[in-house]
């Protein structure tokens, strides 16, 4: 038998290469962690849209088709929410390292003179950048630099510039790599790795420096602070029936008082974790004014029950415990309640995902609601400008779920009352830690520091059985508090509640006693340093995202130009 052709071979090494970075990607995710492997991640791809006589297209959907296996099992967890959500993401998030091979070779192709360590972290970090901040309003999960925090001074760099900064060294690696590869003579291959290594060595170093001195506390004040991590399943938080409720309620409270034995100056509660309707005072004093009750089925049989009964039971517990309580409810405006023969009607203005402060038996009036809402999770992207067709296909694939929440508007931060003064807490919920401007946006007003703590309440319950997406999630949260210099307080039912200081580092995880603790439910105790100062990244923000795109833009719209030129000076001219 005749040996195979090369063009019959042509197909391989992309999908090879598609395979090599799914491969890559797992091995630097939780829970391996081997971080070494984020930076060569995307090195096969590099090699594979540099390849001479790359066909840009094929080879597009060849690396996306390698692509898939990482993005299908990473984001396994979303198919728990919405079977309609899951595969239009996985083939959206695959699609984009197969569109930067497609784009690489294609300007490769126009520009064979640009360098790859241009060409690779514009149009890398270009795309990644499009994604995590613009792309279905963000979705900046699992980048290649993300792992990378826990290696040795990347921490100091992404206060410099965050994770998009990270992402470009990457990139200008890979692109450095291929770019000795495919040099053609040894002295060409001495020439760039002189050239290439003088400047990662003057630009790492320079970064370095920079971000130690970033963001460094002039005024070091440590408070003490826990984290109540609950237990609840999503099968059972959608479907949680009163009886649940009351049940649950009891336990959360015991944690509480658990966690209001060491003194803390704040303890949290898990996003939405609160039982009952609402916290909202006016709410609350309405239902209460009409004597509304529900009715409640125990053993010894069926009774009333007041609708404010957990509203109240837990300014019961605050005036037990004597501790602030961030908790994490829904905030309803504009409550009416109307007599039918059917029973009372509830209707309102807005349901929002908010966070309450309860301090000496009181809900505060000011309030926190969610402002950047989950994709698939609390609204279907571009669909939710169509309630109806959001709501129908809601009814198909989203197992009874109801995206009516409305987003908020206003960045409150919670001055909690401390023995040596108040702590100034910022609240970004569940998906929102993920999105670095949401969380500077918080924290800082231009360059005015406007929160010493970070807290994030999350309901992971989400993830289903995928510890690694509670994983990731935390190493998110992890990016934030090195890009802003503050540190994080992540209380999280299901797991995995932490607390991080200001350089992104885990300084207590899980419930006490056992670390990473996910799927249990328990108290979590600790101390964490305020943030103080101002980052490089607080004032620039991600600006190195935005050159990227802009620079990747460019090298496109370069390559376009000269494809237009070149096929209009091949035209015959009219005689």
């Amino acid at each position: 038998m005749a040996a195979p052709t090369t063009h019959q071979n042509a197909w391989l090494p992309p999908i090879l290469a598609g395979v090599a970075y799914s491969l890559f990607m797992f091995l630097s995710a939780p829970p391996l962690s081997l971080w070494g492997f984020a930076i060569v991640a995307i090195w096969p791809l590099a090699w594979a849209g540099a390849r001479p006589g790359c066909r840009p297209y094929r080879n597009a959907t060849l690396i996306a088709l390698g692509a898939v296996p990482f993005w299908g099992v990473s984001q396994w967890w979303v198919r728990e929410i919405s079977e309609f959500g899951y595969y239009p993401l996985v083939l959206a998030m695959a699609l984009f390292p197969g569109v930067f091979v497609g784009l690489l070779a294609w300007v490769r192709s126009r520009s064979p003179s640009v360098p790859l360590a241009v060409t690779v972290p514009a149009i890398w970090t270009g795309q990644e950048f499009f994604r995590g901040e613009m792309f279905m309003d963000g979705y900046a999960w699992a980048f290649p630099a993300h792992p990378l925090i826990d290696a040795p001074g990347i921490s100091a760099i992404a206060s410099v510039g965050g994770a998009y900064l990270v992402s470009l060294l990457v990139a200008f690696l890979a692109g450095a790599a291929g770019d000795l590869w495919f040099a053609t003579t040894p002295a060409k291959r001495r020439g760039i790795a002189i050239a290439d290594g003088v400047i990662a060595v003057f630009l790492v170093s320079g970064l370095l420096v920079l971000g130690m001195k970033s963001g460094i506390n002039p005024a070091p004040r440590q408070v003490s602070v826990a984290a109540i991590q609950t237990n609840v399943p999503q099968s059972n938080k959608i479907a949680w029936s009163l009886e649940d409720e009351l049940r649950d309620f009891e336990r959360f409270a015991a944690l509480t008082r658990e966690a209001s034995s060491k003194s803390p100056a704040l303890i949290v509660w898990p996003e939405t974790m609160m039982p009952g309707l609402t916290l909202e005072p006016a709410a609350v004093t309405l239902m209460r004014d009409q004597g509304l009750q529900f009715r409640v089925r125990g053993a010894s049989g069926e009774r009333n029950l007041d609708a404010t009964h957990f509203a109240d039971r837990l300014m019961e517990l605050s005036r037990e415990v004597r501790v602030p309580l961030l908790i994490g409810e829904e905030g309803i405006e504009g409550l009416k309640l109307t007599d039918t023969p059917e029973g009372v009607r509830f209707d309102r203005k807005a349901r929002l995902n908010s966070v309450y402060l309860v301090l000496d038996g009181k809900t505060s009036d000011l309030r926190y609601d969610k402002i950047h809402l989950t994709p698939f999770g609390e609204v279907m992207p571009y669909v939710h400008r169509w309630p109806a067709l959001q709501q129908a296909l809601l009814d198909v694939a989203a197992r009874g779920m109801a995206f009516d929440l409305a987003a908020g508007t206003r960045r409150t931060v919670f001055e909690i009352p401390a023995a040596d003064g108040p702590i100034r807490a910022v609240t970004p919920i569940c998906f929102e830690i993920t999105g670095a401007k949401v969380c500077r946006q918080l924290v800082f007003d231009g360059e005015k520091r406007r929160a010493d703590l970070i807290v994030s309440l999350t309901n992971d319950g989400w993830f289903g059985n995928s510890d690694l997406g509670r994983a990731h999630h935390l190493q998110l949260a992890r990016w934030r508090a090195a890009e802003l210099g503050t540190p994080v307080l992540r209380a999280a039912n299901t797991g995995i509640s932490a607390i991080i200081d200001a350089r992104g580092r885990i300084t207590a995880s899980g419930i006490d006693g056992t670390p990473m603790a996910s799927r249990a439910d328990g108290v979590l105790h600790g101390s964490v340093t305020l943030g103080a100062g101002r980052t490089v990244y607080a004032t620039i923000g991600d600006s190195a995202g935005w050159l990227a795109l802009a620079s990747g833009i460019g090298l496109v719209a370069r390559a376009a130009w000269l494809s237009w030129n070149d096929r209009r000076t091949r035209l015959p001219r009219p005689k």
